[in-house]
């Protein structure tokens, strides 16, 4: 295990942002479902989008330079290794049942700690638990009508949109329940819609029509705005930073980060590449996390050093991530001094002016919660040594090295 100390130090700079795992994944699933050549410009490299990219390798796909191509599909019956990636096992498991009998996908114990029960409901006889770190799923599908529960995870949702025109046959997905981080199925449907193959939805319901099939193209991966939200944050409680790369109009749900960020009192400002963030006096605000569970770490970083008290809501979500992010950032908070409130489903975070330091946080091998110790460390009081540090290689391989280079300091222990 990696573990780095952080001397407190202000960041200051400019930076492209990593582009997009959230597009990426779907890009490299929709590309291989297509027959023929297509390319995607600007793929990130981190280790849950090597996880897809390795796994649609089994399935028969070559994916050489960001080039991505498909003949015919045939799986080399070789267990599909998911690492800790709940988006490449949740969009491919609809995927290789569609294609294959028998599929075996295995991956680090967490992953499979985290829910599966929309398949397992919806496919209760073709998907088994082989063990702690494997399952089984066995084609075909017959279903062409899919009553889903949106209220545990738009990824599912997500699989069987990228699923069903292999299907050949109208289908139907019929969310019950509210829709969470449903910007992220508009994602999909987005990308789907990019390589030949429309969605239409009416009201909690999806329709793709028959006949449908995907064609092979050229995409282009947006700049990574959950990644961004780090040094947006970074430069509202330190120096001045400039975030290249990232688009004020886009799909991505998290892009939510600006309108809080302004609420919140951030002194943004756009520019042709990117945006400034600038140092700001932030004031509490409620934040609603049902669609961008993914921003609960950092945005509670920014609340702690934020006048007066932040209400998160919907905070339940973030328990089922790749660590439990809520009791694990509720250690980290009392450990850097700031009072917090966890009660009814809502926590509540009291502003400090600075964070204790000279103190050991562990990312329990969750890069957000990683990255967000990192962002911390500018207004602690002492050293922070984080423990795991390894974890940012998930969505963020360089995040250290860009760290760095923005006057960031540290040294390993």
């Amino acid at each position: 295990m990696k573990t780095l100390v952080f001397k407190p130090t202000p960041l200051t700079g400019e930076l492209e942002i990593i582009t997009s795992k959230s597009y990426a994944h779907r890009a490299l699933i929709v590309s291989s479902l297509a027959k023929g050549c297509s390319q995607i410009i600007n793929m990130p490299y981190s280790e849950d989008v090597y996880a897809t990219q390795e796994a649609l390798k089994h399935f028969g796909v070559t994916i050489n330079n960001h080039v991505v191509e498909t003949e015919q599909w045939i799986y080399d019956q070789t267990p599909i290794h998911c690492y800790a990636s709940g988006s490449t096992l949740r969009m491919l498991i609809p995927i290789a049942m569609a294609l294959f009998d028998r599929v075996i996908f295995s991956g680090i114990k967490r992953l499979f700690e985290r829910p599966l029960d929309v398949y397992e409901t919806l496919f209760e006889n073709q998907l088994k638990r082989l063990n702690h770190e494997q399952i089984e799923v066995s084609g075909p599908i017959k279903e062409q009508i899919f009553h889903v529960d949106g209220s545990k995870s738009s990824q599912f949702i997500s699989g069987l949109l990228m699923m069903s025109p292999l299907l050949n046959k109208d289908v139907e997905i019929k969310v019950m329940n509210e829709i969470t981080s449903e910007s992220y199925i508009e994602m999909t449907i987005d990308v789907m819609k990019h390589f030949g193959v429309v969605v239409t939805k009416h009201n909690n319901s999806y329709l793709i029509t028959q006949g449908q099939q995907y064609q092979a193209s050229s995409i282009t991966i947006e700049g990574d705005y959950s990644q961004a939200a780090f040094f947006l944050v970074a430069g509202l409680i330190g120096k001045q930073i400039y975030v290249k790369g990232i688009q004020p109009h886009s799909k991505q749900g998290d892009q939510k980060i600006i309108d809080i960020l302004l609420e919140m009192g951030g002194n943004l400002t756009w520019f042709e590449e990117g945006i400034f963030s600038s140092p700001s006096d932030t004031s509490g605000i409620h934040i609603d996390l049902k669609d961008i569970p993914d921003l609960g770490p950092i945005l509670m970083i920014l609340a702690a050093l934020s006048k007066g008290k932040t209400r998160f809501s919907n905070v339940e979500r973030l328990k089922y991530k790749e660590s439990d992010r809520l009791q694990t950032m509720l250690h980290i908070l009392n450990q850097l001094g700031v009072k917090t409130i966890y009660e009814n489903h809502i926590l509540e975070i009291e502003g400090v002016r600075s964070f204790k330091g000279n103190i050991i946080l562990s990312s329990e091998d969750d890069h957000r919660i990683a990255m967000a110790i990192a962002i911390a460390s500018i207004r602690a009081e002492g050293t922070i040594t984080l423990t795991q540090a390894e974890a940012v290689r998930k969505s963020y391989p360089e995040f250290y090295d860009v760290f760095k280079s923005l006057g960031g300091h540290i040294h390993e222990s």
